[in-house]
């Protein structure tokens, strides 16, 4: 299954990036015409299983395996620069309209938006902490949501605005959940009302989450990212060439104290090591 789009979206989407500079810098791979490079990232965000994987994906655009790979990181790293652009918390004129509306509409004065998530399952497991991924839908999966909300709200809301949200999230002055059934009793007639009333939006939301999924068939299963040891390397070594740290003699160029940052590359350089020499 390959992702379909119009071809006015197509352009649309290449307009926007066909100037950046990380197409712009024309070496190797870099040279491959970027609706090329657009084509390959959206056959691959529209797959999933066998047709998904880098193999698959070079046979049919007749590019390396490995410039997949590399086309499909800038690609994202483009996007990821631009998103300033249209995800954004709105203004305070922008926050007035959207007050207005919501207490025509729903009769919550100063509500500012509704908050909710989403899981996107994993294809497998994380090496990595793969207890902070398991779900309670036991599936290893990752959330959508990720935001500054609850850790600098006064940066988001003044007055008495607030958010609604779903029934998984706590409560605070500024986040409003969904009136959770007591465990053996009912809800009130005033919180079912409650309920009710602010239920369209939590619709919207998911129904928007489910054509997300239906649209990039890739959400339906994220696969595993691998990555090379040589790769894991590289990072490391650049780490350790901004601290000015000297492998032979362990210490940070021009002073003896280690800090715990550069204690910790010191440990993972010499884990890479030993296990890169286990595995080959």
């Amino acid at each position: 299954m390959a992702l379909l789009v119009r071809k006015s979206s197509f352009y649309k989407l290449y307009d926007l990036v066909k100037i950046h500079e990380l197409y712009q810098q024309l070496s190797g791979f870099y040279s491959i015409d970027v609706r090329l490079q657009i084509s390959i990232v959206l056959d691959r965000l529209g797959s999933n299983g066998n047709s998904l994987s880098s193999d698959h994906l070079a046979r049919h655009s007749g590019i390396g395996k490995g410039s997949i790979e590399n086309i499909t990181i800038r690609f994202f790293k483009v996007i990821l620069s631009l998103e300033h652009k249209f995800i954004y918390w709105p203004t305070k004129s922008e926050k007035a309209e959207i007050k207005r509306a919501n207490e025509y509409l729903l009769g919550f004065p100063n509500l500012v938006r509704y908050l909710d998530g989403c899981l996107f399952k994993l294809a497998k497991a994380l090496s990595w902490k793969p207890e902070q991924f398991f779900s309670h839908r036991s599936a290893y999966c990752v959330n959508n949501v990720a935001c500054e909300l609850g850790k600098f709200p006064e940066q988001f809301f003044s007055d008495d605005e607030y958010v609604l949200a779903d029934v998984g999230y706590k409560a605070t002055n500024y986040i409003v959940p969904i009136k959770k059934k007591p465990r053996n009793s009912e809800l009130s007639l005033a919180d079912q009302e409650f309920n009710t009333k602010i239920s369209s939006m939590q619709v919207k939301i998911e129904h928007a989450f489910g054509i997300l999924k239906e649209r990039f068939y890739y959400l339906k299963s994220i696969p595993k990212a691998k990555r090379r040891w040589e790769d894991r390397e590289k990072s490391e070594v650049a780490r350790l060439r901004k601290t000015e740290y000297s492998e032979e003699s362990g210490v940070v160029d021009g002073s003896q104290i280690i800090d715990g940052n550069t204690r910790w590359i010191q440990t993972q350089h010499v884990v890479m090591s030993k296990e890169k020499n286990k595995s080959s």
